[in-house]
């Protein structure tokens, strides 16, 4: 169980979504929105400065693609819990999502609530998927 309020990073491009979580977070006991951004330009500056606990990472953005930026946030910093939040409930994106390092993958559709929910858990070290998201095949983080 989170004893302490946990610090969020958001990586979105779209003002919705954006206010939607930075709403959802508002009135969450237990996560404190630190930093926004709508690309990964600067974003491991940013993560330094902020020093969050996980970051919501969109995966299509304007300029880039957040997939491309796993690899460095994880080996920057290896505490640090990314969470692909994205439209796109696309296997071959899941997988190499996973193979990237990400702890978690939640589609947007995903419920404030059950965000929320999830956001915990990836904090407990439980790889996260949004409800959508049925697959037969295990997910494992090693190898």
């Amino acid at each position: 169980m989170l004893k302490a309020i946990k610090k969020l990073y958001l990586v979105e491009d779209s003002v919705l979504f954006r206010t939607s979580v930075r709403k959802a977070m508002e009135g969450s006991p237990y996560f404190s929105l630190v930093g926004e951004s709508e690309d990964v330009e600067g974003l491991v500056a940013e993560i330094t400065r902020t020093m969050p606990d996980v970051i919501l990472l969109d995966l299509r953005l304007r300029k880039s693609n957040g997939m491309d930026i796993i690899k460095t946030l994880k080996s920057n910093f290896p505490k640090l819990k990314v969470v692909i939040y994205t439209m796109q409930a696309d296997m071959k994106l899941f997988l190499e999502a996973i193979k990237r390092g990400a702890d978690g993958y939640m589609l947007k559709t995903t419920h404030p609530q059950i965000l929320s929910e999830g956001l915990r858990q990836v904090l407990e070290d439980k790889f996260i998927t949004s409800p959508e998201i049925r697959t037969n095949v295990p997910v494992s983080k090693a190898g």
